[in-house]
């Protein structure tokens, strides 16, 4: 289903952190493909993502995996 959208608090009275199922599952096609490491920031260009979704999916990875998979 999409549209479903993750909201999280973040630690230490940060920002919440909000990524939908379309940004988790643009990070995910481009870490599967193997194309790149997904520390460079060429793979943040092929998901489509601001730097911060991409950072905030990278940190909260297994959390999103199991909300969204």
């Amino acid at each position: 289903m999409y549209g479903d959208m993750v909201t999280r608090e973040m630690p230490k009275g940060g920002d919440k952190m909000a990524v939908n199922r379309e940004d988790f599952e643009a990070y995910e096609g481009v870490r599967r493909s193997g194309v790149v490491n997904m520390f460079d920031p060429m793979a943040r260009e092929l998901a489509g993502l601001d730097k911060k979704t991409f950072i905030n999916i990278m940190k909260d990875y297994d959390y999103l995996k199991e909300k969204f998979e």
